[in-house]
């Protein structure tokens, strides 16, 4: 046995020191082959993309959906409301279009601007030109939607929100969009147009009313009986709904001065709603035409 002396640090043989490093080298290595497997995997399989941008495309088999940007109209919560379009059909074919009431759950990821719409219920379809093909539409609807939901800007839904809030606050005017009763006349006549029911005027220092909402002078006698001055004549009658007829003399009362003749004398239609004159420049005929030849 070698004799050391004192303070004198032993010396082991190299060979049997070797063992050691070796094994703490190896356990080293494997620990950093570990660590860098997923980062490899990872690299290998990179993440796919989330898709922000509209119409989202959804195929399957032969049959292709497309759902183009939502419009929120309520947001209450996490609970969201709108409408979408939507066009569904065969991918080599014509689509039909509509539009989808929804609801979803919407969960906000602030730092990512992003939202995830979940527990998608679709309300109602609407196909105006294919009334009987909603159902088939909510149905390829439903069924190509993704199990994890649709990934959307905050931004987009924010902005969506704030117009529908904006254009649900703006003044309304009803417009009415009557179609107007059409009168067919053969021979010239007069479309008189009063506003509604004749509003009726006493007309000072007579014994006449006159119609305030017509531009044409239209009297009424105490005993019912109507007059109208127009195109240079008098007409008469019984009621506004009754015959019209020229008076050959005028009443000292209505005249004033004497009312120029100009024939010929077109006939009188007045209307207490919005109509259209239809007068042909000739008579109609139930005849066939002439032959005509192309040459």
């Amino acid at each position: 046995m070698p004799v050391h002396s004192a303070g004198a640090v032993p010396i082991f043989p190299p060979e049997k020191t070797i063992p050691f490093c070796l094994k703490h080298t190896s356990a080293l290595l494997a620990a950093a082959w570990l660590a860098l497997v997923p980062l490899s995997l990872e690299a290998a399989n990179p993440p796919r993309p989330v898709t922000l941008t509209w119409p989202r495309n959804f195929d399957a088999a032969s049959e292709h959906v497309e759902l183009y940007q939502p419009e929120i109209e309520k947001w209450e919560g996490t609970r969201i409301a709108g409408r979408a379009a939507v066009a569904v059909g065969a991918k080599d074919g014509t689509p039909t279009y509509g539009v989808v009431h929804f609801s979803a759950q919407a969960d906000i990821d602030k730092p990512s601007s992003l939202v995830q719409l979940t527990q998608i219920t679709i309300e109602s379809v609407d196909v105006p030109t294919r009334p009987d093909a909603a159902d088939q539409v909510r149905k390829a609807l439903v069924d190509r939607l993704p199990a994890k939901g649709l990934t959307v800007p905050l931004d987009e839904l924010q902005a969506s929100y704030a117009v529908s809030q904006q254009l649900a606050r703006a003044a309304r005017v009803t417009v009415k969009n009557d179609a107007p009763q059409i009168i067919f006349a053969t021979t010239p006549t007069l479309l008189v147009i009063v506003d509604g029911e004749p509003a009726w005027r006493p007309v000072p220092g007579t014994d006449f009313e006159r119609a305030l909402n017509s531009r044409a002078l239209l009297l009424r006698e105490s005993g019912g009986e109507l007059y109208l001055q127009a195109a240079g004549y008098w007409y008469r009658s019984e009621s506004a709904g009754g015959a019209w007829e020229v008076m050959p003399s005028v009443p000292k009362a209505l005249q004033e001065g004497r009312p120029a003749r100009h024939p010929p004398r077109p006939g009188l239609t007045p209307c207490c709603r919005p109509t259209e004159s239809v007068q042909p420049r000739h008579p109609p005929s139930s005849s066939p035409p002439g032959r005509r030849s192309w040459s």
